[in-house]
């Protein structure tokens, strides 16, 4: 007949794995990936994936700002309005769940936009992230440039997040594209190059204090456990 004190020792040893694995951080990883490879051609938002092993997050869908005007391409976010409209940017949000934050790393996505008639139809030129933890909105300090003069230029983009550190509430992005030269001239985001192309945040969902708590309560009830049974079985 198997040991009652056994039998607990065992589980709480099991209880104490599972929720070790359910609760400690991975190393840095895809936290959130947006599917723009994925888009079809007349979509106007993208939706967004968790990575492996980091489920306590919540997302919203990624779209286009107010003025700007869908051209139809699949695989791909392309808008016209650069220059006129009243929010020339891509904007979404990043949050967790209870009793996780998150230690944001990096960002990284791919732009497109167009090089017509020697430059007259330039779409934008110029990337630039900013984010929003309360109520004012923080520029990261640094852009992304495309150059080339191909028809349609893409460049694959990164942004360092590390300014945001570690956040236990929502952060919100905006993706403002700039320096095009007129309302028709066309760019956004793309995934044509096969080198990527989907936008993705770099990080970690990271267990808050108490989630560690519960998990040294575990081991104590454990280690409880496997004594009391050695004991009884000397």
């Amino acid at each position: 007949m198997k040991n009652k004190s056994f039998s607990t020792a065992s589980g709480a040893v099991l209880a104490l794995g599972t929720a070790f694995l359910a609760i400690s951080p991975d190393a840095a990883a895809q936290i959130v990936t947006y599917n723009i490879a994925g888009v079809g051609a007349d979509a106007v938002t993208a939706t967004a994936s968790v990575g492996s092993g980091v489920d306590p997050l919540n997302t919203t869908d990624l779209i286009a700002g107010t003025g700007l005007t869908r051209e139809s391409s699949a695989g791909a976010l392309l808008f016209t309005g650069w220059t006129t409209a009243a929010e020339p940017y891509f904007q979404f949000t990043v949050a967790p769940q209870a009793n996780y934050t998150i230690t944001y790393q990096s960002m990284d996505f791919s732009a497109a936009r167009t090089f017509a008639f020697g430059g007259v139809l330039l779409g934008p030129q110029t990337w630039q992230l900013q984010y929003k933890t309360g109520s004012d909105w923080i520029p990261l300090g640094t852009t992304v440039s495309i150059a080339g003069s191909g028809d349609l230029e893409e460049v694959l983009g990164s942004f360092n997040l590390s300014p945001i550190g570690e956040q236990a509430g929502a952060v919100s992005f905006r993706l403002f594209g700039s320096d095009a030269t007129t309302e028709s001239a066309l760019g956004g985001l793309a995934a044509w190059s096969g080198e990527g192309g989907n936008l993705v945040i770099n990080g970690l969902a990271v267990p808050e204090p108490q989630q560690y708590a519960m998990l040294a309560g575990l081991g104590l009830l454990a280690f409880a456990a496997y004594r009391r049974y050695s004991f009884q079985k000397a």
